[in-house]
Parts: structure tokens; C-alpha cells; sequence
């Protein structure tokens, strides 16, 4: 998926959290494979890495679902909740939507960015906040496969020096959280 096509899926949906949230009600959760890593051993420096492998077209197909799916997998791994715990009824996710405050956090970003990045350019934070934790460099070349040739934008962040990368390469999304958190 090139860089302006992510830019405009994402456009739509992030910080607008009424559209996110009648996603998440309504698409179908599918089964897909993921690997979480939290880098975040140094404080206050912390990298955070998720890839999520989908069905065979489907990101090209559904990239607002499976951008939404990626961000309630993640608060499932990070909360420590059952991993499907949003493969609920349609009643269900209304109401954990409503009195959650978490959905609307994973979806605003106070620094709102939507801009395209290099392979080299992702690699170099990754290299840079890794490094700063202690991770080896083999550890963080299992990750390189999915940035290369991937379209990748720096969605934006939250608090200063902060960055949330997306890299989508055919069926396969990875994101990177990365700053200074204190």
C-alpha cells in the first residue's frame, strides 16, 4: 500500500473516534497471527513493536478494519485482556465502547502528523530506541522484512518526542511506538 493511500484510509479515522468507534461495532474480527515486543526497559525511553499477519488481500481489501483490529489487539496484549475479547456480539462492543476511555486514547493524537517516512528512516528510530533498551541487533532485524518495500507514515504522537510509526506491506501490518515517556 503506497504512503498516500495510507494517509488517506487514515485520515478517516484517526482522531476521529465516532468513525473508529462504528468500526470497531461493526466489522468482523478475523483470527490473525501477532507478535507483540515492549522494548520499554530504560526509562523514560521506550519502543514499542506490533505485527499483525492478515488473510491473504484482506488489508488491501479492509485497511480501516484491520487498522482498527490492530489497535484493540494491541490494548488486549498491553492491558493483559483475552486476546479476542472483542469478538463479542454487536450489543457487546456498544457497550464496552461506551464506558472505556482507552478506545478514544489509542485513536487521538495530539500531534497529528500523517506523514510518509523512508524504509531507512523507520529503521534508524527503531535502531535508536532499541539500542537504548538493550535490544540486540538481530532482535531488531527479525522486524526489517516488513519495512522494506512497505508503505510507512509516521501517523504522530501524543507527548513530545513521541512517535507512532504504520508500515503495511501486502498482508502484513507492523507499528512502532517510540519516545520519551515520563
Amino acid at each position: 500500500m503506497t504512503e498516500e493511500k495510507l494517509i488517506k484510509e487514515l485520515s478517516g479515522i484517526v482522531n476521529h473516534n465516532d468513525i473508529f468507534k462504528t468500526i470497531a461495532i461493526n466489522m468482523n474480527w478475523i483470527g490473525i497471527d501477532e507478535i507483540h515486543e515492549d522494548w520499554y526497559w530504560n526509562y523514560p525511553i521506550g519502543i514499542m513493536i506490533d505485527l499483525y499477519h492478515f488473510p491473504i488481500g484482506y488489508v488491501e481489501k479492509y485497511f480501516k478494519e484491520c487498522y482498527v483490529q490492530c489497535r484493540l489487539a494491541e490494548i488486549a496484549y498491553y492491558e493483559q485482556w483475552e486476546r479476542d475479547y472483542f469478538n463479542v456480539s454487536k450489543k457487546e462492543r456498544e457497550e464496552q465502547m461506551k464506558y472505556t476511555y482507552i478506545y478514544r486514547y489509542v485513536n487521538t493524537y495530539k500531534d497529528l502528523r500523517l506523514a510518509p517516512i523512508s524504509c531507512e528512516e523507520l529503521k534508524k528510530e527503531i535502531e535508536f530506541y532499541a539500542a537504548m533498551n538493550g535490544v540486540t541487533k538481530e532482535e531488531q532485524k527479525r522486524f526489517y522484512t516488513y519495512i522494506e518495500g512497505a508503505g510507512i507514515v509516521d501517523i504522530g504522537g501524543c507527548y513530545g518526542g513521541e512517535h507512532y510509526y504504520i508500515a503495511v506491506q501486502q498482508d502484513t501490518i507492523l507499528t512502532v511506538d517510540c519516545g520519551i515517556w515520563d
